[in-house]
């Protein structure tokens, strides 16, 4: 059983919207998690004093898809990404138009940049499908502004980032 923070900041059981495997796949069900999330109004994710929380925003939404991403620092979640261990967890680097096409057919896709100032936080976010009829690659993110879907480039600028995505 997966217990993750839910709207309105209390913690809910959210089995039932998830699926039952990793191979049980679908925008819809990507979309209805990440709505349901209300990253703009849940204090679980909401910055305070200097702080965000993309890495935990990740590692709850990776963890309801049955594809966990560990809980640790941004810096680190794109390290272990890029690891044996992340490889043997399902999950592996692709470029930006695999990613793009992935998230559409609603497979977990994450997009991390690795900041070289190991004493400075990365920022790591997870690839929602786009609105209909854009061809453009779209996250939702809790860091220093949250949002439910957006541009990529909202979140991340012109940062080099990586993308990841699970089987």
């Amino acid at each position: 059983r997966i217990i993750v923070p839910w709207p309105p900041g209390g913690l809910t059981d959210n089995v039932s919207r998830m699926p039952e495997s990793p191979t049980q796949r679908a925008p819809e069900l990507l979309l209805a998690l990440v709505s349901d999330m209300a990253v703009t109004a849940n204090f679980a994710f909401t910055p305070r004093d200097g702080v965000t929380f993309c890495n935990c925003y990740v590692a709850v939404l990776t963890a309801a898809l049955r594809c966990p991403v560990p809980p640790m620092l941004a810096n680190l979640q794109c390290a272990w990404l890029k690891s044996d261990e992340g490889r043997m967890a399902g999950w592996m680097p692709v470029d930006s138009e695999t990613a793009r096409a992935r998230v559409e057919l609603g497979y977990p896709t994450v997009v991390a940049w690795k900041n070289p100032h190991h004493d400075r936080p990365g920022h790591i976010a997870l690839l929602v499908p786009a609105p209909k009829g854009v061809v453009s690659i779209h996250i939702t993110q809790a860091g220093a502004s949250n949002f439910i879907r957006a541009p990529m480039g909202r979140g991340f600028g012109s940062l080099p980032v990586e993308f990841f995505t699970h089987q």
